[in-house]
């Protein structure tokens, strides 16, 4: 649970809570350093103090490193972020070295230097494993969701059309045509006439089933066999009553589609 919660939160405030953890950590080392090395008073207000001094900038910069790498995560952007980070952190770290410790700025920068080239490497790890984690976790969500589109595409065709004058099976349907003011629905055995328009029939059709092939066709995909491609880039539709339904031009890459699923 407790994991889950720490997945959710976003790269800069993971990172704020590291580094406030190091923080802590260095100032128990000074602790532990002043009552059993030492053997000096203990100044909690001192290790502290230390504590922000070395690495106090880096809970500043941070959340401005998380947002220019979200923006673009690449060598190039990784280096020119580092670069500009490890300036920034050594004016500021050799900045006070000097004024509170009276350490030569070369000294400063020598001994300094590759600990915060570790800081900024520990940043980018972090982003990246996290980018790893999330990716992979969209990945599995989007394979579960197509399943779920996979299963549902293949339950069994159920439902009535139903109209004033019929009430007739989807998985009867073999294919409705247009003619004049009416509609022929064609099935197996029979042919059935209705007085409405190809737009309402399409509105009492599932769309999962039902495609228009052509201006004046309906098709049942559930009894369909193959598609036959014929001259100017038409087609025809072989249903598995061996009527051949025509397919125009601009519909033959979706019925294509739909087949090979």
């Amino acid at each position: 649970m407790l994991a889950k919660k720490f997945l959710t939160l976003k790269d800069y405030q993971l990172l704020t809570l590291a580094w406030l953890f190091m923080l802590s950590l260095v100032c128990l080392n000074c602790t532990v350093h002043s009552l059993f090395i030492a053997k000096t008073r203990v100044d909690i207000a001192s290790s502290i103090a230390w504590s922000l001094q070395k690495y106090g900038i880096w809970l500043l910069i941070t959340p401005l490193i998380c947002m220019g790498l979200q923006a673009q995560f690449s060598f190039k952007r990784i280096l020119s972020i580092g670069v500009s980070a490890l300036l920034i952190v050594l004016c500021v770290n050799t900045s006070l070295d000097i004024l509170f410790e009276g350490i030569r700025w070369q000294e400063s920068v020598f001994y300094n230097w590759h600990k915060h080239v570790f800081a900024y490497g520990g940043i980018v790890l972090v982003i990246w494993v996290r980018k790893q984690l999330f990716s992979e976790s969209s990945t599995a969500e989007n394979c579960a969701n197509s399943s779920d589109v996979v299963s549902d595409e293949k339950a069994p065709l159920s439902g009535h059309l139903v109209t004033s004058e019929l009430r007739l099976a989807f998985s009867d349907i073999y294919y409705a045509k247009s003619s004049g003011n009416y509609i022929d629905i064609v099935t197996k055995h029979k042919t059935y006439l209705l007085r409405m328009t190809m737009k309402e029939l399409v509105a009492l059709l599932p769309s999962d089933y039902f495609i228009r092939t052509h201006r004046s066709y309906i098709v049942n995909l559930a009894h369909t066999e193959h598609m036959q491609n014929i001259r100017a880039g038409n087609a025809n539709l072989v249903l598995a009553n061996a009527q051949n339904v025509p397919v125009s031009k601009s519909q033959r890459q979706l019925v294509k589609q739909l087949l090979a699923q």
